[in-house]
């Protein structure tokens, strides 16, 4: 019935036609500080409890809550057509049907020891270093400065108005280095932030710290710590 009230798993949505939904309503817990219930179409339906509709000027914090918490009658703030709803890793990437602040990630991690879900998007996660800057001179000293970038590196970074040169070779580990008289002194693992929450919480970075070590490049102080090993 179209333009009507259908009844799916314990809640109630607007029919549109079997098209996925992002759905936004109003927390009806007077008690919770997160005024918005977020319904992501994956899977069964994931819902969360969250601070706003859009990550618009900061990350929003997500709290999970059972699908049974959703309203049977919500009030509905938002709801917008989905194009693409996937889960890469720890993180879940959502293309929403509309022209604007149509592109945004939840992303699953750990923070202070608990299980956090942040929503971000593109801007917020630019706005999260504000003041990162990319130095341009060289250091005093040194006449040269070669960057390897490894050659399994499908889309390496141009170092565009850096004073470096870069060759590309296979590296023992990482993405790029600097070689010193035939060794590898120093070396660098570039990672988007999607794959850098999987390798957090898979473990995946132990074993890149792991190959950092036994190419003498950190030194394990076991229970203190990694360190750059001296030579």
């Amino acid at each position: 019935m179209p333009g009507g009230v259908v009844r799916v798993h314990r809640l109630y949505v607007v029919d549109t036609g079997g098209v996925q939904q992002l759905l936004i309503a109003n927390n009806p817990d007077p008690d919770s500080r997160l005024p918005y219930l977020l319904r992501v179409p994956l899977g069964g339906g994931l819902v969360f409890r969250t601070a706003g509709t859009w990550p618009r000027t900061t990350a929003l914090y997500c709290y999970p809550v059972p699908d049974s918490q959703w309203p049977a009658v919500p009030q509905i703030v938002e709801q917008v057509p989905v194009r693409s709803c996937v889960r890469r890793g720890a993180a879940i990437d959502l293309v929403l049907d509309r022209a604007r602040e149509n592109r945004s990630q939840l992303v699953f991690t750990t923070a202070r020891g608990r299980e956090a879900v942040f929503w971000q998007s593109a801007r917020t996660r630019k706005q999260a270093r504000p003041g990162v800057r990319t130095p341009t001179a060289r250091a005093a000293g040194i006449t040269e400065l070669q960057i390897v970038v490894d050659s399994h590196e499908q889309y390496p970074y141009r170092f565009t108005n850096q004073q470096v040169r870069t060759m590309r070779r296979a590296l023992p580990c990482g993405d790029y280095g600097l070689i010193t008289g035939g060794r590898l002194v120093a070396a660098v693992e570039r990672k988007s932030m999607t794959d850098l929450v999987t390798s957090l919480t898979s473990g995946k970075l132990r074993y890149a710290l792991a190959d950092l070590v036994l190419n003498d490049v950190l030194h394990d102080d076991g229970g203190a710590g990694w360190r750059r090993s001296r030579r």
